[in-house]
């Protein structure tokens, strides 16, 4: 009822209270990531990751990628990057590489990496991120693309750079980020 409503506060008053009450009840895992979301969803991130870590913890939990997935944003926009990367990594090692969450996944993955100074581990996913669709509506292939072709620059390898904004270019000669990417 509330979730639909989009009453937030409300719902997660009721997840708290029936985690309190009976906290190892066949759907807790699904309690906790609810009320994390919730939580993510009230601008309390912090206090979403709480229920994300004990709801990813359950690795049968059906929403477990899902999970992983929201837990890894939030790590990350409270600068806890190298534990995003981590979950992250955990994401991408339970779902199939066509998962809807995949490239999503590899680019988060590619952003935690590089915020935590690692650009070598940072490249690949970028490099995977970069290689979806040119229609893909999320942009996760220009976006790939563009911290890939930093992430090299960043690392000494010129060539490397130069290789990804050309493809960019070439790929989307129309984006708006073109002209920046030719001055380089």
């Amino acid at each position: 009822g509330y979730l639909q409503r989009g009453l937030q506060a409300e719902a997660a008053e009721q997840l708290r209270a029936f985690l309190a009450a009976a906290p190892k009840h066949a759907r807790a895992s699904e309690a906790r990531y609810r009320l994390g979301v919730c939580r993510l969803e009230l601008g309390q991130t912090k206090d979403a990751i709480e229920p994300l870590e004990l709801a990813a913890r359950d690795t049968a939990f059906a929403l477990r990628p899902e999970c992983l997935y929201r837990l890894a944003g939030a790590l990350q926009q409270t600068a806890r990057h190298a534990d995003a990367a981590k979950r992250f990594e955990e994401l991408l090692a339970v779902i199939p590489a066509d998962h809807y969450l995949a490239v999503a996944g590899r680019y988060g993955a590619g952003e935690a990496h590089r915020d935590a100074g690692d650009d070598q581990k940072a490249i690949p996913h970028f490099q995977t991120a970069s290689r979806s669709p040119d229609d893909d509506p999320r942009g996760y292939g220009f976006a790939g693309g563009y911290q890939l072709g930093y992430a090299k620059l960043r690392s000494g390898d010129h060539a490397g750079a130069l290789a990804a904004f050309r493809t960019l270019c070439e790929r989307w000669p129309s984006h708006e980020a073109i002209g920046e990417l030719q001055y380089l």
